[in-house]
């Protein structure tokens, strides 16, 4: 294997550094990714570029501290608040 970059060794030290929860969302969303990529290129391995991992680290850290949306459940809820003719007011459901 070849020796590792700088950008490499400092993005697996902001990688050990982050929260248990940021790092096992990290490496599902990787993992989610890794897959997505296969399919697309018939089953082949794929390499996932230190940008894209940066974003994806990123991404896991915000879900760690935020959660993450349920896209059909915002949607469920914006149609039920929407049904009296207003838009929903922080997230609020059949107020």
């Amino acid at each position: 294997m070849a020796e590792k970059t700088i950008e490499q060794k400092d993005f697996d030290l902001r990688l050990a550094a982050a929260g248990e929860t940021a790092r096992l969302n990290y490496y599902d969303l990787l993992t989610q990714e890794r897959v997505k990529r296969a399919k697309a290129s018939g089953g082949q391995l794929v390499t996932i570029d230190i940008a894209e991992r940066e974003q994806l680290l990123e991404k896991a850290t915000r879900i760690a501290l935020y959660g993450q949306a349920d896209p059909k459940k915002m949607a469920e809820d914006w149609e039920k608040a929407t049904r009296s003719g207003r838009p929903p007011i922080g997230g609020a459901q059949d107020d």
